[in-house]
């Protein structure tokens, strides 16, 4: 879905095209690589994904564009960002997601946040607050 979506918009032309031959779609929940599972976190784009990576009893979660500000974000968790394509679909999934992982205190890597974006979403009050992993090995 991600991939049509690419092909479709004339303004990723130029990348398209340098990286067509490169490119492996795969469904949302398909295994990418050993350890490596894509999840879907619809509204940003048709068909982002995360990733959950997986290794003996360690797990990470790559959340992509699910939030874009360590403050923000997180403290607006309703907001939407320009770059959201269905924001309705975005908010509903930042906050489902964002309550899921305070819930479950897993180890996540929030590509927009501080170097290096790894670490916990906490409940705080009615929204949500970013604790960075004090150690990354």
């Amino acid at each position: 879905v991600e991939w049509d979506f690419a092909k479709s918009n004339k303004e990723a032309a130029d990348i398209v095209k340098v990286i067509a031959d490169h490119v492996k779609p795969f469904k949302a929940g398909a295994q990418v690589a050993p350890g490596i599972t894509s999840v879907a976190l619809k509204g940003h784009t048709p068909g982002h994904v995360g990733y959950q990576i997986k290794s003996g009893k360690e797990r990470l979660f790559d959340i992509g564009d699910t939030v874009h500000s360590s403050i923000i974000s997180l403290a607006k968790p309703d907001w939407a960002v320009a770059f959201d394509g269905d924001k309705s679909e975005a908010e509903h999934n930042k906050t489902t997601t964002l309550a899921k992982l305070a819930k479950d205190h897993e180890m996540i890597f929030a590509p927009h946040f501080p170097f290096p974006g790894i670490g916990h979403i906490e409940k705080d009050g009615d929204h949500f607050k970013w604790a960075p992993s004090e150690q990354v090995d």
